[in-house]
């Protein structure tokens, strides 16, 4: 599986929830802007600049695990019509 980064409103919605963890990615809170480059690991929601952590899918999902207890788990249903 291909990793993946949250969208901007995924990764607002982490922040307000209290992700604090370290990510390489980050959005720009002003311009609603990603910035990918190869960075070193920071905490982008340390509340002194307009960035907001930008996880990959896993990263959140273990932290929504490890923080929160919470477990996500996808079911796929079939129709047959």
């Amino acid at each position: 599986m291909e990793e993946r980064l949250i969208s901007f409103e995924i990764a607002k919605l982490a922040n307000e929830k209290g992700f604090n963890w370290k990510t390489h990615a980050f959005y720009n809170n002003l311009v609603n802007q990603l910035d990918d480059s190869d960075r070193l690991m920071a905490n982008w929601n340390d509340g002194e600049t307009a960035t907001i952590s930008a996880p990959t899918q896993s990263l959140l999902q273990k932290w929504l695990r490890d923080v929160h207890g919470l477990d996500i788990v996808i079911h796929p249903e079939y129709y047959i019509n």
